[in-house]
């Protein structure tokens, strides 16, 4: 259920979550940064959900879920950490203010 609420936001997935991310969590590339980055993306999706705004996302481009753990144990702990870090990381304040600023710029330019 939780893949599929994922999936159902990909449409307002943000290609440059990752660098915001990167922006303010050191060194990218570890589980931590991996885990900031899924929660980063799910809240900045949700604020581009709420705006209506759809980003277009080619092949090589937006954000890729992590790949689903070997077992339901590992998939669970992985999503736990990640709903951790959704509530409780401050980059999500950072990455909230970065997408509503652009899509405020969206909107303005329309």
């Amino acid at each position: 259920m939780v893949r599929d609420g994922q999936l159902s936001l990909r449409p307002h997935l943000h290609p440059l979550v990752p660098f915001w991310v990167g922006e303010v969590v050191r060194p990218a590339g570890t589980e931590e940064f991996a885990i900031v980055v899924e929660a980063a993306t799910i809240a900045a999706a949700l604020e581009a959900a709420r705006a209506g705004h759809r980003f277009p996302a080619g092949p090589a481009e937006g954000w890729v879920p992590h790949p689903l753990a070997a077992g339901l144990r590992e998939e669970a702990a992985w999503l736990v950490e990640v709903a951790a870090a959704y509530r409780r990381s401050p980059v999500m304040a950072h990455v909230r203010r970065r997408v509503r600023a652009e899509l405020a710029g969206v909107a303005a330019a329309r």
